[in-house]
């Protein structure tokens, strides 16, 4: 049985369903994954980072019974960043673990102006490394001009869907990816059934950008998963 090539995914959990939960589980572990960090989206003007982490507690509490054999969970934040928002004094408490990593899923729309300047302030004030979460969705709906310096430094983490890294439009920005030694995670959505063909796409974009590419994609992956895993 063919199996991917990495063994740990991002997965979001909007909506939260148990079931949803299990059944993506059950599949992607299956196909050779291991390691699942599961992310709740937050809005920090909406609730406190105390009601936050109660309410991820409860997932994780909620979810230890779907957990396989020899497969490990990991539960973090996913920041819905808006104006200011990565000025909030308890922004520290949403990191994951013991790392300096923040989960952040960016406006859909990535040209204002605010946002390179509070991005630069999670950075080199807070010291905190952005994962760009869902960031497939950031290259749809902008001009490549706008994301080029998301996919130009490695300050940043991003994370894209599997689905889209296995289709045309993803090759370009993986490519970019990989000559810019920017760290990816591979990430998907708790809806299994947009994946039942995730082993067939996979053979396709191996075939599509060769072994040097794929195997330096891999590389990526792995040296992403090394050190991630390693701080948290």
């Amino acid at each position: 049985m063919a199996l991917l090539d990495f063994d740990y995914l991002l997965v979001l959990m909007h909506p939260f369903s148990k079931d949803s939960a299990k059944s993506t589980v059950d599949f992607f572990s299956q196909n050779g994954i291991r390691k699942f960090v599961f992310l709740v989206d937050v809005d920090l003007n909406l609730h406190s980072a105390s009601w936050i982490l109660d309410r991820i507690k409860q997932i994780k509490n909620e979810l230890h019974s779907i957990r396989p054999y020899a497969t490990s969970f990991y539960f973090a934040a996913n920041v819905s960043m808006s104006k200011d928002v990565l000025f909030h004094p308890d922004i520290d408490r949403l990191r994951i673990g013991h790392s300096r990593f923040l989960f952040l899923q960016l406006p859909c729309f990535i040209d204002e102006g605010w946002i390179q300047s509070d991005l630069n302030h999670l950075l080199f004030k807070k010291n905190i490394g952005p994962i760009f979460t869902s960031f497939d969705m950031n290259l749809k709906s902008n001009p490549p001009s706008m994301t080029a310096s998301c996919l130009s430094s490695n300050f940043y983490r991003v994370a894209l869907d599997l689905n889209y890294m296995a289709s045309p439009q993803g090759i370009a920005s993986i490519k970019k990816i990989l000559a810019n030694e920017v760290p990816l995670f591979p990430i998907v959505s708790c809806e299994q059934s947009n994946y039942v063909g995730i082993m067939r796409r996979f053979e396709w974009l191996h075939t599509e950008i060769g072994d040097v590419y794929y195997h330096r994609f891999c590389r990526n992956l792995w040296r992403t998963e090394r050190h991630f895993f390693e701080k948290i």
